[in-house]
């Protein structure tokens, strides 16, 4: 009977360490989970800026194009004027063109971070399942536990009660 118990003793605790290391992932993989969403946040809010500045930015284009060469060359008073006008068109091009990239990457970082997201919930729903089913085998080792103490204690009694009979 002792053996019997220790060996569910020894199956029971296994078991248990599994529920608790599956626990222990579950915790790990909503934490990522939590985390994934707090970036998602932080990523469409940035992203929203930046197309929000893009859109603003397009606008401003179409209702007051850049002016061409032509017109930039007629428009300005001296070579000087000329320089520092065609500079400040260049600057505008290229952090037109910075914003369009930033955009584009936000995008990639969106998806990226949707996917750590749903990567993190299904191994949290896994893990979950997981830690149930070793819960489950645990709690099933103690009952076959108790019954075998229960059964043992059911024998002593009546081997107990056989002998003070006998006296």
């Amino acid at each position: 009977v002792e053996a019997r118990a220790a060996q569910l003793d020894a199956r029971a605790g296994e078991a248990a360490a599994r529920h608790n290391r599956a626990m222990d992932r579950m915790d790990a993989a909503r934490e990522r989970a939590d985390g994934s969403r707090k970036a998602l946040a932080r990523t469409l809010g940035q992203l929203a800026v930046a197309r929000e500045t893009l859109s603003s930015r397009l606008v401003t284009l179409y209702r007051r194009p850049d002016p061409g060469l032509m017109e930039l060359v007629v428009s300005s008073g001296s070579l000087t004027d000329l320089v520092t006008r065609s500079e400040a068109l260049q600057s505008a091009a290229g952090e037109d063109a910075a914003l369009v990239e930033k955009v584009r990457e936000l995008r990639v970082a969106l998806l990226a971070e949707q996917d750590i997201l749903a990567r993190a919930i299904v191994t949290a729903r896994s893990e979950a399942a997981t830690a149930a089913r070793e819960r489950a085998r645990v709690e099933g080792l103690k009952r076959r536990d108790r019954a075998v103490v229960d059964g043992a204690r059911g024998e002593l009694k009546a081997a107990l009660a056989a002998r003070t009979q006998q006296r």
